[in-house]
């Protein structure tokens, strides 16, 4: 798990260097793609994992809307909003996760999410500080992020243990080629040798951040592995600083543990009833 809050913010300093560097978004997205399908391919084929049974099709099609919205957003407002700021605001996500299963799951909205939800808000407004600070507006695309990644949460809770975790991993990233395309073609710029090296890079450490984050799910209970998370803040300012010569504030950090302990609350308290 610390690996993995290790290489996300370390993936988003590489795609904030390519995207600096002219590559748009939804290239990285694709090219990236390619990299991960190329590794899983032979894998699955060797294992016979790529089947998805026909009913399956639409979360499938849900989940891939879902992240692709996410990340291309995510991606697209990296370098103008700092990494720690990101990832405070991306705390968020599990407690909308917790109102979207309610919603469309028919989850009970119990008192451990209700605290999630009224936590995150507030955690959320000692970060953006409306009214004290001038606000970046991408930092509302943040949240935006934040929602569309609760809702790749909840289908990918309604098919976890009905398909293989490579499997997941697999189509997610192959349905991203077909989605990025359409806007990655006509916009294309052809990456420097360096910049293929980086575009091979975050497409490894994208695939390996996924598989160990699986395998710690697997080896450690939810109250083990929560807590970690948190870590990725921390990574995040301090590459935020080391690449971007960027600052954590103390309301950013504040803010962040605010939605970080509503998120683990809600998520601790789920997990036990």
């Amino acid at each position: 798990m610390g690996l993995f809050c290790f290489l996300m913010p370390l993936t988003d300093v590489i795609a904030r260097i390519l995207v600096e560097g002219g590559l748009s978004a939804t290239q990285i997205i694709m090219l990236r793609s390619c990299v991960i399908i190329s590794v899983l391919l032979p894998w699955l084929w060797i294992r016979k994992e790529l089947a998805v049974p026909r009913h399956l099709w639409k979360w499938y099609a849900m989940r891939s809307l879902f992240f692709f919205s996410a990340v291309s957003v995510w991606l697209s407002i990296l370098e103008y909003v700092p990494l720690a700021d990101l990832y405070a605001v991306g705390f968020s996500a599990p407690i909308f996760a917790a109102l979207l299963s309610v919603i469309f799951l028919g989850d009970r909205l119990t008192g451990p999410r209700i605290v999630g939800i009224v936590g995150g808000l507030l955690g959320s407004v000692i970060v953006t500080r409306p009214g004290l600070r001038e606000i970046d507006p991408h930092i509302w695309l943040a949240f935006l992020c934040a929602l569309f990644w609760a809702g790749g949460m909840v289908v990918s809770k309604h098919l976890s243990g009905k398909q293989s975790h490579g499997g997941l991993v697999f189509y997610l990233s192959l349905s991203f080629i077909f989605l990025s395309a359409t806007w990655a073609l006509p916009d294309w710029t052809v990456p420097s040798m360096s910049q293929w090296g980086l575009l091979v890079l975050i497409g490894l450490m994208t695939l390996v951040a996924h598989l160990v984050l699986l395998e710690a799910f697997e080896r450690a209970p939810l109250t083990v592995l929560t807590p970690i998370d948190f870590s990725t803040l921390v990574f995040s300012a301090i590459f935020g600083w080391m690449f971007f010569q960027e600052g954590l504030d103390m309301y950013t950090a504040l803010g962040g543990l605010v939605i970080f302990a509503s998120a683990t609350y809600t998520t601790l308290r789920t997990k036990a009833a």
